[in-house]
């Protein structure tokens, strides 16, 4: 019964179907991008509750894209520009990469790290007040700050970022 008709048939279907799957594995592995786009990133807090997801559903985002960091709300969907991203860096609200940014649980702020140059192991840390339009450097004991390039815990209160890690800051007022 060796090459049969039916043999020949089933190989020739099982050489579609591995030519089809490695295809698409192909085509998809191609598409993975090093960005993302929009990311809400839920603290513990809001993680605890989860079974309520309706009320803690975000209304506001924040998008990390090539020219910088954006903050958008329903109202305007290309979202405002928060911090620039350029290759050479430079002053407050332009840096080569934002290390890390967070969305507080009442979605009054957004914490974000600009990292002023490609060499630097540190980042100086920045809170945008979404009500208030404003950003605001971090500050610990009225003097600017800066913080290690990488994901630390941020502690939050009802009145903004508490500390950073372990690196307690001044509270945050706004004009």
């Amino acid at each position: 019964m060796e090459g049969s008709r039916h043999e020949r048939v089933a190989l020739i279907g099982a050489t579609y179907v591995i030519g089809f799957v490695t295809a698409f594995i192909g085509f998809e592995v191609s598409q993975l991008e090093d960005t993302v786009d929009f990311v809400y990133v839920p603290t513990g807090a809001q993680s605890a509750a989860l079974g309520h997801s309706a009320k803690l559903a975000p209304t506001s985002l924040i998008a990390l894209r090539e020219e910088g960091l954006y903050y958008q709300t329903s109202a305007n969907s290309k979202g405002l520009l928060i911090s620039a991203i350029t290759e050479a860096g430079g002053d407050d609200g332009v840096a080569v990469a934002i290390t890390q940014y967070e969305l507080s649980p009442n979605e009054a702020f957004v914490y974000f790290c600009e990292q002023p140059t490609t060499l630097s192991d540190s980042c100086k840390p920045f809170v945008y007040s979404t009500k208030n339009d404003v950003v605001i450097p971090l500050t610990q004991n009225g003097q600017r700050i800066g913080v290690p390039n990488k994901p630390a815990l941020l502690l939050w209160d009802e009145a903004g970022l508490v500390a950073i890690g372990d690196v307690v800051i001044d509270s945050i007022t706004t004009p």
